[in-house]
């Protein structure tokens, strides 16, 4: 025996060469799964005796994919007939090799009864879910105890998208948003000792990588002779949640404008007034301490002054809250006395380009727009380091235009895309677009180095 012959003779995947379709080699691990000697299977007429599909055709195929130029081998799968009739499954990877004698065709079998039978159970297991969740609209799961995806229905295609093969094998709690993803954790370990839990609400991300909001029902079927599991029902709730999310934006937006006219009006109603009574004892006070002490009179001074200055500006923060005239008045005196005010306050030059002939807006609308400039100007004065802001309003027959334009150090680098800038917005901003949104209309945000222009659009009918 050559070394070859006895390297191969100890390998524990079973060799056998044909020539002439009759067996001149096999080795141990071939003889034992078929229940022969080797030498047995050397005095066999026929390799077909063992290995029904016939190696005349085998080889007259290998040759014509080597005369093609494509790979000179073949993979397929048979039967084998052991000594005792009974028949394997077997994959055999087969070549030719050119001799004196001939061609030799050298096979390398696998026993592939057992990868057989688990793939007829998994199809069998497969069937049995599909029948149970066919016509469902949501996803179902199942998965192993450690989390991994083992079954998923075909409505993923609809909710979070790819195949049911993409997701099969694959964790589900890495797809899990990491804000959520140790919560998740324990719901799936609590779920291992128990029976069921939910609904409960995740962040999910899909196959176009975009974060989807999932409400999730789960039950523990490990002990089911079927399933062996645990069986997650996914529901895609990310539209509801929005809709959702924005009525309650709508709804806090509205809440607090009405606050702000609570506390306006309490502010100019009651402690404005509490103040102009109070700076009017102190005018007597001074009228009846003409006599009396330097320090006293200055005291007396002192407080008339500040007196003053408290109402003046009692009455500022009154109407900056919510400005009476905007709803006696309209928008456009309302801007002309709020920018005058601004300037005053904080030093920036204000440019006001608004039509003298603006009609009135619908009291909603010209609400937003007042809060929307208010909040730019804000911004600009906080952030931006610039000394001058414009201020904007065009109007066609359809939609109202909005521009706030200041000469700052613009956004962040990394926020000036649009899109990065409304992800990143702060509560001013989101207000903002929420105040555009809830009227129909839409806000753009673009920045360079020098500047940054905010655009409002609104569709706006003319008040009747």
């Amino acid at each position: 025996m050559t070394i070859a012959d006895a390297v191969v003779d100890r390998l524990p995947i079973a060799v056998y060469a044909v020539n002439n379709d009759r067996f001149v080699y096999v080795n141990t691990k071939f003889a034992e799964t078929l229940g022969y000697t080797k030498q047995e299977i050397l005095d066999l007429a026929s390799a077909v005796d063992i290995i029904p599909g016939g190696q005349k055709e085998i080889v007259s195929e290998i040759l014509r994919r080597r005369a093609a130029g494509t790979l000179g081998e073949l993979r397929y799968i048979t039967t084998a007939r052991r000594r005792d009739g009974t028949l394997i499954d077997a994959e055999i990877h087969a070549s030719v090799a050119d001799i004196e004698s001939g061609r030799l065709a050298i096979g390398v079998a696998t026993n592939v009864a057992p990868h057989m039978e688990l793939s007829r159970k998994l199809n069998e297991r497969e069937q049995y879910f599909r029948s149970l969740t066919e016509g469902i609209s949501d996803v179902i799961f199942v998965l192993d105890p450690l989390g991994t995806v083992t079954y998923v229905s075909q409505s993923i295609r609809e909710y979070l998208g790819g195949q049911w093969t993409d997701w099969v094998g694959r964790s589900l709690v890495d797809v899990i948003h990491p804000d959520d993803r140790e919560r998740f954790s324990r719901a799936l370990n609590d779920l291992v000792s128990s029976r069921s839990f939910g609904p409960e609400e995740f962040c999910m991300r899909s196959e176009n990588g975009s974060w989807r909001d999932i409400e999730v029902v789960a039950t523990n079927l490990l002990a089911h002779p079927q399933v062996q599991g645990l069986v997650f029902k996914v529901r895609d709730v990310t539209e509801r949640r929005k809709i959702e999310r924005a009525q309650l934006s709508d709804r806090l937006l509205r809440s607090q404008d009405e606050e702000r006219r609570r506390i306006a009006r309490q502010l100019h109603d009651t402690t404005a007034q509490n103040l102009a009574a109070l700076r009017w004892n102190l005018s007597r006070i001074n009228q009846s301490a003409l006599g009396a002490e330097p320090v006293v009179r200055n005291s007396v001074d002192e407080s008339i002054a500040l007196a003053d200055q408290s109402i003046m500006e009692i009455r500022t923060l009154s109407y900056l809250l919510h400005t009476p005239l905007i709803d006696v008045a309209g928008l456009l005196p309302s801007l002309r006395w709020f920018t005058r005010g601004f300037e005053e306050r904080s030093g920036i030059k204000v440019t006001l380009d608004v039509p003298d002939d603006l009609d009135r807006l619908p009291a909603e609308s010209e609400t937003a727009l007042f809060r929307i400039i208010q909040e730019a100007l804000t911004n600009i004065q906080r952030h931006s380091g610039s000394a001058v802001a414009h201020i904007r309003l065009t109007r066609d027959q359809q939609n109202l235009r909005l521009e706030v334009v200041d000469e700052g150090i613009g956004l962040p680098i990394h926020l000036r895309d649009h899109g990065e800038a409304l992800a990143a917005a702060g509560v001013g901003i989101a207000g903002m677009r929420q105040r555009a949104k809830e009227l129909g209309g839409s806000m753009q945000i673009e920045s360079q180095n020098r500047g940054t222009r905010m655009a409002v659009t609104l569709p706006i009918a003319k008040e009747s």
